[in-house]
């Protein structure tokens, strides 16, 4: 397994530093956090790279490379042995090494300003997990580690900006399709993975003589549905809304509740935000306050393996508000406070066993 997971990622660099170094695009998505001192320290990092390959009437076909790598401290909330859900407990927390990357094509559906608008994309999809645990993988083969392989197919619509100030507009939209069947993964695991989602931006108002002095608001919203199958899912995808950039599942889309609970097999998420900009700090005019109140919504069915809970489903949802730092649109530092609202959830008394909805943490990025 660490042979070919060490000739997979030597042949992705290899093709990258052939690459014309004139026409290579970067970006960085983002740093990996671990939280194991209470505290985040940056444990990784996420990047891409892209290639014009070839020239069409719509513009350029890109070859593009995804990579992320890290180190991070994770929950298993799950019985080992039963696969029933279980609460929060220390002995649950465990670190584990991870690596990711995707390799394939975009093809631009639109011509214009920004052939990027519409596009269709591909990838060979791999993923390397190493969790330094002792849970048993009776239930869940890769509870310890997995080192996997997958298709990636759909279309994108990229249609949101910012204006000078800040104030986001537009729409974002994704639809894609995951699969791994039987045999390409090292442990018993395979899946079919459908999921959509979309990110809408709507300016409210903007006013101020100067960026020091600005002060603006809009909202922000998300959603996303998944929908996932097959005879033995990975974790990772029950903890996940699938895509190009994976997002946490239910647990942590819907902030309040634990980290990887509700790794359901169905689940859809909705988050609203009012966010408010403005004014700058110390006379720095990329040293900006973010106030925000927000509603989240969630709804599961299915919990794959979990004895006795294998058709379980419910709808939680938390409301609150947060005050963070924005330092170039680039790294953010806050608060958020808010309640669990688990309506007529189940398993609410299981992940929550003290029956506390207040909650309020520490966060380092926006939620989307």
């Amino acid at each position: 397994m660490k042979a070919r997971f060490v000739a997979c990622v030597a042949l992705s660099v290899i093709a990258v530093a052939v690459l014309p170094a004139q026409e290579l695009g970067f970006s960085f998505i983002g740093p990996r956090l671990n939280f194991t001192f209470g505290f985040p320290i940056p444990s990784g990092a996420d990047v891409e790279l892209s290639l014009p390959v070839a020239p069409t009437a719509r513009g350029p076909v890109a070859a593009v490379l995804a990579l992320g790598a890290g180190f991070e401290d994770q929950y298993f909330l799950r019985d080992a042995l039963t696969g029933a859900p279980v609460a929060p407990a220390d002995e649950l927390v465990y670190q584990a090494a991870n690596a990711q990357w995707d390799l394939g094509l975009r093809v631009p559906l639109l011509g214009g300003q920004d052939p990027r608008l519409l596009e269709a994309f591909a990838a060979w999809r791999g993923r390397y997990d190493h969790r330094f645990n002792d849970f048993s993988t009776t239930v869940f083969e890769d509870a310890r580690g997995l080192f996997g392989n997958a298709l990636l197919v759909g279309l994108a619509y990229s249609g949101s900006g910012a204006d000078s100030r800040r104030v986001k507009s537009g729409l974002d939209a994704e639809w894609s399709l995951e699969w791994s069947p039987a045999g390409f993964s090292n442990v018993e695991a395979d899946h079919l993975r459908l999921n959509a989602q979309a990110r809408y931006f709507m300016p409210l108002f903007s006013t101020g003589r100067d960026d020091l002095n600005l002060f603006s608001a809009y909202l922000a919203s998300f959603a996303s549905v998944d929908w996932a199958a097959g005879t033995d899912i990975p974790l990772h995808v029950l903890q996940s809304f699938g895509g190009r950039g994976l997002r946490s599942g239910l647990g942590g889309s819907v902030r309040g509740y634990a980290s990887k609970s509700y790794d359901a097999a169905t689940k859809a998420v909705a988050n609203l935000e009012l966010r408010l900009l403005g004014p700058a700090m110390f006379e720095l005019p990329w040293f900006m306050p973010l106030v925000y109140g927000f509603y989240d919504a969630g709804f599961y069915h299915g919990l794959p393996e979990s004895a006795g809970q294998e058709d379980a489903d419910g709808f939680i949802a938390s409301a609150g508000g947060g005050f963070a730092l924005d330092l170039f649109d680039f790294a953010y530092a806050g608060i958020s406070a808010g309640v669990l609202l688990p309506g007529g959830d189940a398993l609410f008394p299981v992940y929550v066993p003290d029956g506390e909805t207040f909650f309020f943490s520490v966060e380092f990025l926006l939620h989307f």
